[in-house]
């Protein structure tokens, strides 16, 4: 079961598959009230991760559930996080650098979200590959600060996006390399 459900009447969260958690250890039996008036024990706790940046610890599995939960009390507590509730959805936003962390659909009266769904629009972030080229290599060699043509070619050679070409000494290197004083401090003596 992928669907999640953001409930804010959950004291814990639980999960149905143990399948899902990342890490899992025994616990001290716990007692769950369900909502038909059963009650059930969870013998497991643990810690199960939707993205780099949403990840919860204390997940009870509890497989008698009918439903994977989410508390929105401890997702608050543990994420340190705010959520925006709306007629259509929930954001959930980091509270330090106030970014969107994740979004849940709302559908009916509970705000639900698919995991697979959930991992994969967290990712569109993450840079695979780097499709760029530099005709001019002497851009490198002044953004980096009039780097040497030694350390341009370690550069290169650790970049394959970088294009080889021959660097041109530039006005401001050649006074740097010189092995003579400079003809102001050899007769002023500053």
């Amino acid at each position: 079961m992928n669907f999640w459900i953001l409930d804010s009447g959950a004291t814990d969260h639980v999960c149905i598959v143990l399948s899902a958690f990342t890490t899992y250890k025994n616990i001290k039996l716990i007692l769950i009230s369900l909502p038909n008036g059963n009650h059930v024990y969870a013998e497991y706790s643990g810690t199960i991760i939707f993205n780099n940046k949403f990840h919860l610890k204390d997940f009870l599995y509890v497989p008698h559930f009918s439903f994977n939960l989410i508390s929105t009390s401890k997702l608050s507590l543990h994420l340190n996080c705010n959520m925006i509730f709306s007629s259509t959805q929930c954001e959930i936003q980091d509270n330090l650098a106030k970014e969107k962390i994740g979004l849940v659909s709302a559908k009916g009266d509970l705000y639900i979200f698919n995991y697979a769904i959930f991992c994969t629009a967290a990712t569109h972030n993450i840079v695979s590959s780097v499709n760029y080229t530099v005709k001019d290599f002497n851009l490198w060699h002044y953004r980096l600060r009039h780097l040497s043509d030694e350390r341009l070619h370690v550069l290169r050679t650790q970049c394959p996006y970088n294009t080889v070409g021959k660097l041109h000494l530039c006005d401001i290197c050649k006074p740097g390399q010189t092995k003579e004083i400079p003809f102001f401090f050899k007769y002023f003596k500053i």
